[in-house]
């Protein structure tokens, strides 16, 4: 990928965060669709949109208000991900490590399956 397309991609990527940020800071709710730009969603949505052909799709956030209160994805704490000055060996994380966060944590596991009210 040549220089000024990678340039343009990973602004977009921080685009997107900042739209995600800015939804969060005025109480709304946003969730990116990763698949927006594959040639079959991208064609519907160009299709419903009225997006004319020369024009791209990259990127798809819709926002708008929650049904309640999710419980946030589970994070490390900050002092386990934080490195000064340079890499610190000791915060590598071995793929057992890794499996066992995400069979346990995340989507593919036990996060995702309760909402903030059952935790109350």
């Amino acid at each position: 990928m040549e220089t000024a397309e990678t340039h343009f991609i990973t602004g977009l990527a921080n685009a997107t965060l900042l739209i995600h940020l800015a939804a969060t800071s005025l109480g709304l709710a946003s969730q990116y669709v990763s698949d927006a730009n594959s040639p079959y969603m991208e064609t519907m949505l160009k299709v419903l949109l009225k997006i004319p052909d020369p024009l791209r799709i990259y990127h798809l956030v819709p926002i708008g208000y929650a049904k309640g209160n999710f419980v946030a994805p589970p994070r490390r704490a900050l002092e386990e991900i934080t490195h000064y000055e340079a890499y610190d060996e000791s915060k590598y994380r071995v793929r057992q490590a890794i499996e066992r966060f995400v069979q346990t944590l995340t989507l593919q596991g036990a996060y995702g399956t309760r909402r903030a009210e059952d935790h109350e």
